[in-house]
């Protein structure tokens, strides 16, 4: 069974609380591509935004700057040879194009020799420095979310796979929360709560699902590692914006409005 040493293990736990205290899917972008790639021990990362299904957009992809022009250059040769990935032809997904979420990475379906051999390989990777890779994605009820690819020159090791596991379920937990946040942020304008979501501070924005889902001040304070008296002053400051009597009022009305 992979194990992770405890000097690793310290900081990828700090990366993944700082994931699940991230305010924005910015903060969750930055983190995976200049945050993961030191503490998985890495090259780099890439981050698309995209819709289920769909190819990879040069407007939707986040890297690095001294990646991405190459990668931005080499995306139409990427979408064209997708279906000869050795992912995709390791698993039998040519019609599906579904990853699954466990972690597999390039080298699991061939050594280095027979990936470059690929026209995948042969016309965009070589060109971008990519030899494997483990590639992650996961969507939100609406078919919106991420494909997140985790660059390396050689194999992973068990434990880098197992950081790279760790990683990817942590944002995704992290990204649908901040889409259920947004969906409630929303639903305060259109109800004329608020005039705009720039009214609520960061703070007040990441009390909002944490009410929302019944959580008390105490384990709201431990969650976002603030004094619980902090967290009755934003929930005060929350309820006064949007003229909502208590928690329950709020409950009931946002998780009918969000349905």
């Amino acid at each position: 069974m992979a194990r992770i040493n405890h000097r690793n293990l310290v900081v990828l736990n700090i990366l993944l609380l700082d994931i699940h205290r991230a305010c924005s899917k910015e903060e969750l972008i930055e983190l995976a591509i200049y945050h993961a790639p030191c503490i998985v021990g890495i090259n780099y990362t890439v981050w698309h935004n995209r819709l289920e299904g769909t190819g990879l957009d040069a407007n939707s992809v986040f890297a690095q700057p001294s990646h991405k022009k190459g990668i931005v250059d080499r995306l139409e040769s990427i979408n064209h040879n997708l279906q000869t990935h050795p992912v995709i032809v390791g698993l039998g997904i040519e019609e599906t194009m579904k990853i699954p979420e466990d972690i597999v990475t390039t080298c699991d379906f061939g050594s280095l020799r027979e990936i470059r051999n690929t026209a995948i390989y042969h016309e965009a990777y070589r060109h971008i420095e990519i030899e494997n890779h483990a590639v992650v994605e996961f969507y939100d009820h609406k078919g919106e979310g991420v494909m997140i690819c985790f660059n390396h020159n050689k194999e992973f090791s068990s434990e880098q796979k197992l950081m790279v596991q760790m990683i990817r379920d942590n944002l995704e937990l992290a990204y649908m929360k901040l889409t259920k946040s947004a969906d409630y942020e929303h639903a305060l304008v259109t109800l004329g709560c608020i005039d705009y979501i720039s009214d609520l501070t960061k703070r007040e924005r990441e009390v909002l699902p944490l009410i929302v889902k019944a959580k008390s001040n105490a384990e709201m304070a431990i969650i976002l590692g603030i004094s619980i008296r902090t967290v009755e002053k934003h929930v005060s400051s929350l309820f006064e914006k949007t003229g909502f009597e208590n928690r329950k009022v709020l409950i009931t009305c946002l998780s009918n409005s969000c349905l």
